[in-house]
């Protein structure tokens, strides 16, 4: 599986761990974090995405890497011809991130 921003190949769809955003840099990190772990469980990428927020920390405080969002990373991954996502939701609160 390849990660957003290249083509996948095969049939396996991209897969895409997902929560609510932060502002702040650390939960960008444990996200990362996380999907590395679920990425070595799983034996397949696992993008890091949020739904918004964290594309608005600065890079330099993400070890240089920005934050996604999931409008840009579908947006990229329409871009780049890859037809399915597996988004999986970790959503630790309420949110009203999937109302807008």
């Amino acid at each position: 599986l390849a990660a957003v921003g290249a083509p996948t190949t095969g049939s396996r769809p991209a897969t895409l761990l997902v929560d609510n955003g932060s502002k702040r840099a650390a939960s960008t990190l444990a996200l990362r974090a996380a999907a590395e772990r679920l990425s070595l469980l799983t034996g397949g990428a696992v993008e890091p995405i949020s739904l918004r927020w964290s594309d608005g920390v600065a890079a330099d405080a993400l070890a240089g890497r920005p934050a996604r969002t999931l409008q840009s990373a579908l947006r990229q991954l329409a871009e780049d011809g890859v037809d399915a996502a597996a988004i999986v939701p970790l959503f630790l609160g309420p949110s009203d991130g999937l109302d807008e």
